[in-house]
């Protein structure tokens, strides 16, 4: 056989350029809201994964239960994940990160009074809400966290919103400043 060509005239698009295509947000909403099941996320893909074992998998940074939470670290995972708290900073001029002062998981209380139990679990996250005992409501602290991720990368963290387990966090990679 021969090949058969068509072509034609192909107009300009008329009219302005199309918009770009939108950023990437910096939010991502997770519904942790099963008393069971761990959720977990990669914060570099601001994604929620799926994870077979969470104690050999690195594709994972934070996990979600309700208001618990764990990196990717120390008794909760094999990665080199930590979390710091880093308070009196606004989102807009953290741009780099220590890396020294991470505190990485380890058993700790769970939420609840005295004798709930324990749970593997990061201190440095374990007070990120506040909690009213008169409503039993649960709402984010206007604090900023460092994070260190499972393969050593660094992000900053926030949370924005939290509704019967289901939040809202903002994450954004950071530099980091080899201290």
């Amino acid at each position: 056989g021969y090949p058969h060509f068509q072509w034609a005239a192909v107009d300009a698009p008329s009219g302005d350029a199309p918009d770009p295509p939108p950023a990437p947000s910096d939010e991502l909403v997770v519904d942790a809201s099963s008393k069971e099941e761990w959720v977990y996320v990669d914060l570099g893909a601001k994604a929620v994964v799926e994870v077979a074992d969470s104690e050999d998998s690195p594709s994972w940074d934070l996990a979600f239960n309700r208001t618990q939470l764990r990196t990717n670290s120390g008794s909760s995972g094999d990665g080199l994940g930590g979390a710091m708290e880093a308070p009196g900073v606004a989102w807009d001029d953290l741009n780099a990160s220590s890396t020294v002062g991470f505190i990485v998981d380890e058993t700790v209380p769970l939420p609840g009074p005295p004798g709930s139990g324990e749970s593997s679990g990061n201190p440095a996250l374990s007070e990120w809400y506040n909690y009213d005992t008169s409503t039993h409501a649960v709402s984010p602290k206007e604090t900023l966290y460092l994070v260190r991720t499972a393969n050593g990368n660094y992000a900053k963290l926030e949370f924005l919103n939290y509704d019967d387990g289901v939040m809202t966090i903002r994450s954004a990679s950071v530099s980091r400043e080899v201290s």
